[in-house]
């Protein structure tokens, strides 16, 4: 307050620092609402599919207090990998994302818990008045898991980097219709490799088929990436070995063979030593 009174002593001297806060308080009260925080809700629809099955879940989003303007945008959906195993995303046509086949990022988590990171930086202009618009596709194959249900949600959206908040998803029920065909008298399993560590002169997988069907291999890192794709193959029940030849580009660390068979989704740690 001194030093209040000290500035004013002087006739007029007052003046400018009071126009000055006066300033300041018509400029907060008259902040555009592009200014405000932007926030989103997820509207994911509940569906029923045959197991084995594809189903395409839309990613539908309406927004609030949008940015005029932005170049990209990232969203990450929550899956379970036991239940279903993720097969691409699509973009183009009505989608917000232009990018005919947007790029994804996986990561494995546990069985219980996977994700993927969907992003494109070719997008729809959205209008400032869209109730609701349809972000991408994304597409997986339900697998014969002793669930009945399972269950998929966006965990967040960012737009040019920037991750907004908050985020409103309620999960999108799956239904899977049809038989898991668990059985534990011949199990669908990958065995432990040898030698183990791997070295870098490879390792051998010994695996079981419990019913003949196509039978998929995937080497994935430990930040969830595919890095080695093995051809589809045909197996009837039985026993088997995949061996793992030596790979240059493969560094030294941890790794995840996945196999997903016509009864589930089946995965073997192991560590490459180079």
């Amino acid at each position: 307050m001194n030093a209040f009174h000290s500035i004013c002593r002087q006739p007029y001297s007052c003046i400018l620092p009071i126009l000055f806060v006066l300033a300041l308080s018509v400029g907060a009260a008259s902040m555009p609402l592009a200014a405000q925080p932007t926030d989103v809700s997820f509207h994911l629809q509940d569906t029923t599919v045959q197991r084995g099955a594809l189903v395409r879940i839309a990613i539908r989003a309406s927004f609030r207090q949008l940015p005029p303007t932005f170049n990209s945008m990232r969203f990450t959906v929550r899956y379970v990998p036991s239940s279903l195993a993720f097969e691409r995303a699509t973009g183009g046509g009505l989608n917000v994302m232009q990018c005919p086949t947007p790029r994804t990022d996986s990561q494995f988590v546990n069985l219980n818990l996977g994700a993927i990171q969907v992003s494109c930086a070719v997008l729809r202009p959205i209008p400032a008045n869209a109730d609701i618009v349809t972000l991408a596709v994304l597409e997986f194959r339900t697998l014969a898991s002793p669930d009945l249900t399972t269950s998929l949600a966006v965990d967040s959206l960012s737009l040019d980097g920037r991750k907004l908040l908050p985020v409103m998803s309620r999960p999108a029920l799956i239904t899977m219709q049809g038989a898991p065909l668990v059985t534990g008298e011949f199990p669908d399993a990958i065995g432990q490799n040898y030698p183990n560590p791997s070295t870098s002169e490879g390792t051998t997988f010994p695996y079981t088929v419990a019913t003949s069907g196509l039978v998929d291999f995937a080497l994935i890192s430990s930040r969830g990436d595919v890095v080695v794709e093995f051809p589809t193959i045909q197996r009837g029940q039985g026993r088997y070995l995949l061996q793992l030849p030596p790979n240059p580009a493969l560094s030294g660390g941890m790794y995840i063979l996945r196999m997903i068979t016509p009864r589930g989704v089946y995965y073997r740690n192991f560590l490459l030593r180079k």
